[in-house]
């Protein structure tokens, strides 16, 4: 995996304030993260979901290559 796409993995995975279910207030669970490349920029997707009143959260991160 190259060095960006680990970074961009850090930053979703360490984020605590995006841990918090907005609907109950209960903490989330993430079920997939995934990150890659295309030919413009880099796309980090996360899927999480709150056990408790069952949000379910696809979050999307698009950085551009500089």
């Amino acid at each position: 995996m190259e060095p960006r796409l680990r970074l961009i993995n850090g930053m979703m995975h360490d984020n605590p304030l995006l841990m918090i279910c907005p609907g109950c207030g209960d903490r989330l669970k993430i079920e997939n993260e995934t990150a890659r490349s295309n030919a413009n920029y880099y796309i980090a997707e996360r899927n999480i979901k709150c056990n408790k009143c069952g949000l379910k959260i696809r979050q999307y991160i698009y950085i551009l290559r500089g």
